[in-house]
């Protein structure tokens, strides 16, 4: 359980500011209020970067762009002169160990600068001061909060709900689940631990095949570029993702002017040309999908017999050269008997007498020249090399099975994509001017396409890591068939042979690990399906154990399409997922959620505050506006409420003031106690 946050001039916050967030089992909710810009998503973020510093939030950033970001985060006064006071972050919380209760807190303090990051970890002790550890140095302290609560495990209990909102609109659930069951399992160190084994086999082999391991020098060469080219991708997609927000937080101050002067027709004009701009880039988008098609292996498809028949050739053509392969390394082994009885010692050897020996060579040299008279293998029709066998396999796979239809996806999303961009266009033209709002319609205007191409930077950067990704991919599937001749080459050492049914263990470990584990998360979605949206219709999950993709089921087993959930029926599906993977991580963690009710309508809103959160976990910490969780979700959640805090940012100030409470009107008797 956590007990206490403490920020000290971090962010948007200035001087010290502690949160109580202990709670009981009968009040498991911690309630943060605030508008957008007031610092919610500060807190948010804060709990994991204290415990697991800025890995945890950027994915291992390099040590440069994690000190920019890290700067980034501390206080700056507004029209200061002198340098910035150092930033800190401090979270307490309890924990059992061997059923003792001990109380930890993990503080993490940063320069200026970004740099001289500080951690320092202390442990309660019997007179209830904190103390530093003295049973673990302070190089290990990471390690032993790692030990206490792994990162892989607390990651899954940090809900953003704009996140699961994108993943239930953009249809990325199975990548989601993947991803976080692989963690869950650990399932990506035994992949990693495989690929270790993979290299390591590579640099024990022998000296001979001097062109493999200049093909395999190479791979590697391109997967550490293409390893660098992700790292920066990610830290411009971070970039874009803070410009992104700074610039959505303009266009609501924009909007809130207009809508004071009454014009909220114009903020409808200023999403609709959001919507029209994100229309035309996925036009494009799908336009250059079938570009890229069309360069690629689709042509071929048209002649999907004659690819089929080309496959049998190349079977043919493999099977002739192994046959002429055996017939080279019989007539080697018919000349060395041939010479053998004709030597003269046959004789002697033999313990024959001269007439007996001849007749036995004459009878073995008829005998020989029936087998070598028995007919020559077929030739090879084409005398195509392994490489170029498989190649051209994979070339006929692509065009006959994979292009067709990849092109009718593409061609139906570019024809969906075409009447959204007529549709807003025509809805464009018809919203009327005024004179008096005009300036503040244009600024919003600017500002909505300033973010609209600041997306567009996104996707494209999201597009060039997924492409990176399938570069990775291919380069690995060459690197894996380089190893394998390395394998052919190095099979008789063994240490090698040990090495590769070592990784075929762990493979056949991370598949059953994985299938008996599926049961368990379709069994916990389903639950919190039913829990979360009442649809009667749904009586059954399933998770598919390769591609994780996630089909819901009737009472008959058959399988019910996404389309006949609403848009809020797949963000509650979502939602139930990702509490799904919670649940199996078996660990008591608190459950931390970030607006969880942002995208979601009346009823699924009420099935959240009503079902959802107070049962979530033994302690949850929600951060939401007043629009979210207003005074009627605030009143069904009150009995549940252990204590409730309000943010508000003041722009004379520029920082952001903190208090018990929720909203004006919503503190209520039980609020921050």
């Amino acid at each position: 359980m956590l007990t206490r946050i403490t920020l000290t001039n971090y962010g948007a916050y200035r001087g010290r500011h502690d949160f109580d967030v202990s709670c009981t089992d009968d009040r498991p909710l911690v309630l943060f209020g605030g508008g957008n810009g007031s610092g919610k998503t500060t807190i948010f973020e804060s709990v994991m970067l204290c415990l697991f510093g800025a890995a945890a939030l950027a994915g291992r950033p390099a040590r440069k762009a994690a000190g920019k970001m890290l700067a980034g985060l501390v206080h700056r006064r507004p029209g200061a002169a002198g340098p910035a006071e150092p930033a800190s972050v401090e979270v307490r919380f309890l924990l059992f160990q061997d059923g003792i209760e001990a109380e930890y807190s993990v503080r993490r303090r940063w320069e200026p600068d970004g740099s001289g990051e500080r951690l320092e970890v202390a442990r309660r002790d019997p007179s209830g001061e904190f103390t530093p550890l003295d049973d673990v140095g302070p190089p290990h302290w990471q390690e032993f909060i790692e030990g206490l609560i792994p990162s892989r495990i607390m990651r899954l209990f940090f809900f953003d709900g704009e996140r699961t909102a994108r993943i239930a609109r953009d249809g990325t659930e199975d990548a989601a689940i993947g991803e976080s069951f692989k963690l869950l399992l650990g399932l990506d160190m035994v992949e990693q631990l495989r690929v270790d084994l993979r290299l390591n086999l590579a640099r024990g082999r022998s000296v001979d095949g001097a062109a493999v391991q200049a093909d395999h020098d190479g791979l590697v060469a391109k997967l550490d570029e293409s390893g660098q080219d992700t790292d920066r991708l990610k830290e411009e997609l971070t970039t874009k993702q803070r410009d992104l927000e700074a610039v959505r937080n303009e266009v609501a101050a924009a909007e809130e002017a207009i809508s004071g002067l009454g014009g909220s027709f114009a903020v409808r004009r200023a999403e609709a040309a959001a919507e029209l701009a994100g229309a035309k880039r996925d036009h494009d988008a799908c336009h250059r999908q079938i570009l890229d098609m069309c360069s690629g292996t689709l042509p071929l498809s048209v002649a999907r017999s004659r690819l089929e028949r080309l496959r049998v050739t190349i079977n043919q053509d493999e099977e002739a050269q192994r046959a002429a392969a055996g017939r080279e390394l019989l007539d080697s082994k018919l000349d060395t008997l041939a010479a053998t009885l004709g030597a003269a010692s046959f004789a002697d050897t033999a313990g024959l007498s001269g007439q007996d020996a001849a007749k036995a060579a004459a009878l073995a040299s008829g005998a020989i020249r029936g087998l070598r008279e028995s007919g020559d293998p077929a030739a090879a029709p084409l005398g195509l090399s392994r490489e170029q066998s498989s190649w051209m396999r994979q070339v006929i796979d692509e065009a006959v099975s994979e292009a067709p239809p990849c092109l009718e996806k593409y061609a139906a999303a570019a024809s969906k994509a075409a009447g959204r961009v007529s549709r807003l266009e025509v809805e464009l033209a018809a919203v009327p001017g005024d004179d008096e709002i005009g300036p503040l319609v244009s600024k919003a205007g600017r500002l909505n396409a300033k973010a609209g191409l600041i997306e567009g930077d996104i996707g494209r950067i999201e597009g060039k890591i997924t492409n990176n990704a399938g570069r990775r991919a291919r380069l690995n599937a060459k690197l894996n068939d380089t190893i394998t001749k390395m394998y052919d080459m190095e099979a008789a050492e063994r240490g090698m042979d040990l090495t590769r049914r070592v990784q075929d263990v762990l493979g056949e470990f991370a598949g059953k690990l994985k299938t008996g584990q599926i049961g368990l998360l379709e069994r916990y979605v389903l639950e919190a399906t039913i829990s979360l949206m009442h649809k009667g219709i749904i009586t059954g999950v399933r998770v598919d154990p390769e591609t994780f993709s996630v089909s819901v089921h009737d009472a008959a087993g058959i399988r019910l399409p996404k389309n006949m959930l609403s848009e809020g029926e797949k963000q509650m599906l979502a939602t139930a997922i990702m509490w799904a993977l919670a649940r199996m991580s078996g660990r008591p963690l608190p459950l931390v959620m970030d607006t969880p009710l942002a995208r979601l309508d009346g009823n699924h809103r009420a099935a959240m505050v009503e079902r959802f959160l107070p049962a979530a976990s033994h302690q949850v910490l929600v951060f939401s506006t007043d629009m979210e969780i207003g005074g009627a979700e605030y009143e069904k959640l009150r009995p549940y409420l252990a204590r409730s805090y309000v943010m508000e940012y003041s722009d004379r100030d520029g920082c952001t003031r903190t208090g018990p409470g929720y909203f004006p009107g919503m503190e209520g008797p039980d609020a921050g106690v």
